[in-house]
């Protein structure tokens, strides 16, 4: 494993899940397409409790999933989410060494802003790209640092957007895209068209509590699988991980027991100078890690500091 985290088994079963109904969409040969070159794209939600590990989850659906494709048509993978935080954590997690590096081995781990022709084109080389919502957001561009709507100073540059789309090999075929967008409660109709430009084969969007699927174009592609006998979700004492069923639903009661949900949550309240309470936040916090791996508490302690502004300083 690399060093990596050990899967837990509902963490398997569902990257399994999400793995096997792409390849029985993708196997069907009554899948339903949206035109000639484009077959209507494998959508998938992923419910899970915050602290469930949807990311490990992710991972390692994409990564089975790439293991199916051929050796030169090998995908690429957008991975968004609206918070910078989340898609910097992400890499850290993703990236070589990182704690999740293992579950996507033979992937290139990169952001957005660093994605260059020659990686579209090397098609035996599988490539994860991460970025914010706002990066690729056409009315938000200019703000982001990376204009991926935008063409490069030579004639022949295309813009990178558009080479997403094309996706192309040497050989003129076209590489498979993956789409996945964490945090899917963030997932807006606008947004959703956006990704849709980009004819994925792939959707998969992961999120505590995730809107309903009637997104616009998002909902009409959903109603089109609809339509090839998907459903929305599985019976709760469904045992099979190949159920044509759009929605892979986590077990609250399997993340509660396998204790990756907070249980004990401590409050302190003090009146002093921010500076001043941080610094001795951030002294007991190093006291309780030092404490809890002496006892072997077999958890990493973690520290939220919240400022509470007086109701008289609100403007309404």
């Amino acid at each position: 494993m690399n060093g990596g985290i050990t899967l837990h088994r509902f963490q398997v079963r569902a990257a399994q899940q999400i793995a096997n109904r792409y390849l029985l969409l993708e196997g069907d040969p009554r899948r339903p397409m949206e035109h000639r070159g484009w077959s209507t794209p494998f959508y998938q939600s992923l419910s899970a409790l915050t602290g469930a590990g949807k990311t490990p989850i992710l991972a390692d659906a994409v990564e089975q999933i790439r293991s199916t494709m051929a050796p030169n048509r090998q995908p690429l993978v957008l991975w968004i989410s609206k918070a910078k935080a989340v898609v910097d954590q992400t890499y850290a997690n993703l990236e070589t060494g990182g704690k999740y590096s293992h579950l996507v081995g033979p992937f290139t781990v990169d952001y957005l802003a660093n994605m260059t022709p020659e990686a579209i084109e090397d098609g035996s080389t599988a490539a994860i790209f991460l970025s914010t919502v706002g990066a690729i957001n056409r009315s938000e561009s200019a703000r982001s640092g990376l204009n991926v709507h935008k063409k490069g100073d030579d004639d022949g540059d295309v813009a990178p957007w558009e080479a997403l789309i094309a996706r192309t090999v040497a050989s003129g075929a076209r590489r498979p895209l993956l789409v996945v967008y964490d945090e899917g409660h963030n997932l807006t109709e606008p947004q959703a068209n956006l990704l849709l430009e980009l004819e994925p084969d792939a959707l998969l969007v992961a999120g505590a509590t995730l809107r309903p699927l009637d997104l616009g174009r998002l909902g009409r592609i959903v109603d089109r699988l609809r339509d090839s006998e998907w459903v929305d979700d599985a019976p709760p004492d469904d045992k099979t991980t190949i159920r044509r069923c759009l929605k892979t639903t986590v077990s609250s009661k399997a993340v509660v027991d396998a204790e990756l949900v907070k249980q004990q949550v401590v409050i302190g309240a003090s009146m002093s100078i921010m500076d001043t309470m941080i610094d001795e936040m951030l002294v007991a916090m190093d006291r309780t890690k030092r404490k809890a791996a002496e006892l072997g508490a077999g958890f990493e302690p973690k520290a939220i500091y919240v400022r509470l502004i007086p109701l008289s300083q609100v403007k309404l």
